[in-house]
């Protein structure tokens, strides 16, 4: 899981094998900052408990907002892309200044909710 952009901080968040590997930078992708985390049992229930709310299952593969200038469009606005399996479901989405259901980030929006839920996961950690 990733969300961030060159001119703002980014986050990052993956399984290892193990454990959570929590990732953060400053814009510029600078001064990297890197944590291991280990959720409890009733912080993985709420987590899966939200991606069915939001079903995250049911996700798109890519979703973006064009924005053209002089016939092309912007890139450096804010990226996330996601991978998640469970049992057997899995979902592979990604989206530039656009989410499922939403036209950016707003307040209630999946994604935004999907970002607290990765937040409440590793503990309080900022994600987006």
């Amino acid at each position: 899981m990733y969300v961030g952009s060159f001119a703002s901080p980014s986050y990052g968040l993956w399984w290892d094998g193990k454990q959570l590997v929590y990732e953060s930078f400053v814009s510029g992708y600078e001064e990297r900052v890197q944590s291991v985390i280990v959720p409890s049992d009733a912080q993985w229930s709420r987590f899966w408990q939200t991606m069915d709310a939001i079903n995250v299952w049911s996700w798109r593969e890519r979703y973006e907002k064009s924005v053209p200038v002089a016939g092309t469009q912007i890139h450096d606005r804010t990226h996330w892309s996601l991978t998640i399996a469970r049992g057997d479901r899995r979902v592979e989405s990604s989206g530039d200044d656009a989410g499922p259901n939403d036209a950016g980030f707003n307040d209630g929006a999946p994604f935004t909710v999907f970002a607290e839920a990765v937040s409440r996961l590793t503990g309080g950690y900022a994600f987006g």
